[in-house]
């Protein structure tokens, strides 16, 4: 049975994260290439061996990448840059994985620590099957590991009968240096509202920035 993780503690380096399947440079252009957040699957072997797309799309790797400290079958959410065979469309080669968080959004009642929300920027937010993908630009130094997580502070009922799920992005910079900016990738695993929300439900995401609270409206 495929098992998921989604990098839950908050205290997790996103620099362990990083997988790349070649030496290239990150900017090089390939030809074909795809770029978007997928999930990893790993074989018993603890290789990833297939991807998922969001819209449901699963490609077998003719590259397969060998990660660190990987568990055997399982899932793991990834920014990815593929191509898909010409010949077989089933499978993809990867140029370039990144295993970034995705971790369930715990309670707000339930979570031991202080809430930390030190400003960051959305550069991008939007749903992606069934998740909600980020990419924010984090101001860094590199000094020491920025922690992220999701904030559950659950829902109200709107006056047309609908739900807004409220979720706030936990950021702590644990006092790095703000010397230049960063791209970071989180996606937020919908799954735990599926008993929740339903069509015509939205979910409000909440950030810190350096002008204050943002809020960004999403449909469920």
């Amino acid at each position: 049975m495929i098992k998921r993780k989604y990098a839950i503690s908050i205290c997790l380096a996103l620099g362990l994260l990083v997988l790349v399947s070649c030496n290239k440079d990150d900017d090089y252009v390939y030809p074909s290439v795809i770029t978007e957040f997928v999930d990893a699957q790993t074989n018993e072997s603890s290789s990833i061996n297939a991807i998922k797309t969001d819209n449901g799309y699963i490609y077998t790797l003719q590259n397969t990448i060998q990660g660190n400290n990987l568990t055997p079958d399982s899932t793991y959410r990834a920014y990815c840059k593929y191509e898909i065979n010409e010949q077989d469309s089933t499978v993809a080669k990867v140029y370039t994985m990144k295993l970034i968080l995705s971790p369930t959004p715990i309670n707000i009642n339930s979570f031991q620590a202080e809430i930390k929300t030190d400003p960051a920027t959305i550069k991008s937010i939007w749903r992606g099957g069934n998740y909600i993908n980020i990419v924010l630009s984090v101001m860094v130094h590199g000094d020491t590991t920025h922690t992220y997580h999701f904030i559950d502070k659950g829902y109200i009922q709107n006056s047309d009968g609908s739900k807004t799920e409220n979720i706030l992005l936990y950021h702590n910079r644990q006092n790095d240096v703000e010397g230049w900016t960063e791209d970071v990738y989180l996606s937020i695993p919908l799954k735990k509202y599926y008993n929740v929300l339903s069509e015509g439900d939205q979910i409000q995401f909440d950030l810190n920035t350096y002008n204050g609270m943002k809020s960004y409206y999403l449909n469920y």
